[in-house]
């Protein structure tokens, strides 16, 4: 499916020189999918999972932690959980400081 989205819808729109962007998706990963990018001259990065372009990621990762502490091990405790839990985590950066400045973004190019 992904190759084929990029036979007929991506490959085609890209110029010599470009760069394709794409996060660490095992399908962004797969054989052949680089060399039909750089077929037409454009280059593709990998971006490594980072919270700060995924703000969901920040709040995934509260529930998890909060979740982990409370060690719920059946799934009607774990589903109490998550309904107690969910209200809890506030827009924004799940918790994070509002202030900071975000990293540098890793971008792997060597995949």
């Amino acid at each position: 499916m992904f190759l084929a989205y990029l036979d007929h819808m991506l490959c085609p729109q890209l110029q010599s020189g470009q760069a394709v962007i794409m996060d660490n998706l095992s399908s962004h990963r797969s054989t052949g999918g680089r060399e039909r990018i750089e077929a037409v001259g454009a280059s593709l990065l990998i971006q490594r999972p980072t919270p700060y372009l995924n703000p969901i990621e920040n709040a995934w990762a509260k529930l998890k932690q909060q979740l982990r502490a409370v060690k719920a091990r059946k799934a009607t405790a774990l589903d109490q959980a998550i309904a107690e839990l969910l209200p809890t985590i506030r827009p924004g950066r799940a918790g994070m400081d509002q202030t900071s400045t975000p990293p540098a973004i890793p971008i792997d190019n060597q995949l």
